[in-house]
């Protein structure tokens, strides 16, 4: 294999970082968001490489407390070598701190240090 053949294969398969801002998927129905955002989690927790990160902000610290209905598929990423990162000022201000389940809670230089790192960004809003 070329350098460049094993360059572009790493790059594919080294996972990216997704910010999640939201417990629910888009806008809308709330009932549908949770659904899509439930498979979304299954879709990811699925894939033969798991993500490099999965930032939690605001409302989307939900998904990480017991409870959740995306607990499960967050585990196994996390058991695959994703790293879970759950803002803590957001756990505080919607009072689930002693809830958090999953991850392990980050403050903004966490989240900023994945944000600007070598793996590509998704958001999910």
């Amino acid at each position: 294999m070329s350098v460049k053949e094993e360059a572009i294969k790493t790059e594919s398969t080294a996972g990216q970082v997704y910010l999640i801002t939201t417990a629910t998927l888009g806008q809308g129905s709330p009932d549908l968001g949770a659904a899509l955002m439930k498979g979304l989690m299954v879709t990811l927790a699925g894939q033969q490489v798991a993500p490099a990160a999965l930032i939690f902000l605001n409302t989307g610290v939900q998904l990480v407390v017991e409870g959740s209905s995306v607990l499960e598929q967050l585990q196994i990423m996390a058991g695959a070598g994703a790293e879970v990162l759950v803002c803590g000022v957001c756990l505080e201000y919607y009072k689930i701190k002693e809830k958090l389940a999953v991850g392990s809670i980050a403050n903004m230089h966490d989240v900023q240090s994945r944000l600007t790192g070598p793996h590509k960004v998704i958001t999910v809003a």
